[in-house]
């Protein structure tokens, strides 16, 4: 299956011995669309697929369950025929980094063959011009942004045996807008999303909105407010 995007065509075409499918997924918006589209390259092409979703839920801001389990559920109603088992999840241990808790959880889960190859949602960031003020006109730049521009560049698939498969990787969050527009997409699985990675619970209502101060929450409001977004009160009244 080839999706069409104006930043690099997305490309799902599995060797016919992949079986089981890790997904990766987060509860926000690049790792809900991969779940979209990869839901319907299965159901479309690939009816033999199973999908395995892993979750890593951070210790504080505690909503990847609950968001992952949004996104699943709206894409299992849009294609019942796609085989999904339920969400491995895993908690971050105290002063364990984030993406040291998702290596080891997705090494454990490969160990116990669980998944034949997994995805990723990761995407671009902005380009090097792209400046970022908060609501208190702090300014952010991609330097801010744990993931840095470098990997980017790397391939969309990473390894022979323990396979990544990042279709994403080349997309900034304006082309990832891009895809939800393309499959009228924004006035459902989009609200069931959330990008923020505040860990303060009163400026986030305790963690049901977003923070806009965060990197997460700047990109998402930089690629989403857009006069033809007109569903989501919470980003349109920021």
């Amino acid at each position: 299956m080839i999706v069409h995007n104006a930043q690099q065509d997305i490309i799902f075409d599995l060797p016919k011995h992949i079986k089981k499918v890790g997904l990766k997924l987060s509860g926000g918006v690049d790792s809900a669309i991969l779940c979209y589209l990869l839901f319907k390259y299965i159901s479309e092409e690939r009816t033999d697929l199973t999908v395995i979703p892993i979750t890593i839920e951070k210790i504080i801001n505690v909503y990847h369950f609950k968001f992952s389990q949004f996104v699943i559920d709206f894409c299992k109603k849009e294609f019942p025929d796609v085989k999904v088992t339920k969400i491995q999840k895993r908690q971050q241990k105290e002063q364990e980094d984030h993406f040291v808790a998702h290596n080891l959880f997705l090494k454990q889960l490969k160990k116990e063959k669980m998944f034949d190859c997994h995805f990723l949602g990761i995407t671009a960031n902005p380009s090097d011009k792209v400046i970022f003020k908060d609501i208190k006109n702090n300014i952010y730049s991609h330097e801010a942004r744990e993931r840095h521009k470098e990997k980017m560049l790397k391939p969309t698939k990473l390894g022979e045996i323990y396979i990544s498969h990042r279709p994403l990787i080349n997309i900034d969050k304006k082309g990832i807008f891009e895809l939800y527009q393309k499959f009228n997409l924004l006035d459902n699985l989009f609200l069931l999303t959330r990008s923020c990675v505040s860990e303060d619970s009163k400026i986030t209502s305790n963690f049901e909105k977003h923070c806009w101060h965060c990197w997460d929450c700047l990109e998402r409001k930089w690629a989403f407010k857009n006069p033809e977004n007109k569903f989501d009160l919470e980003l349109n009244n920021v």
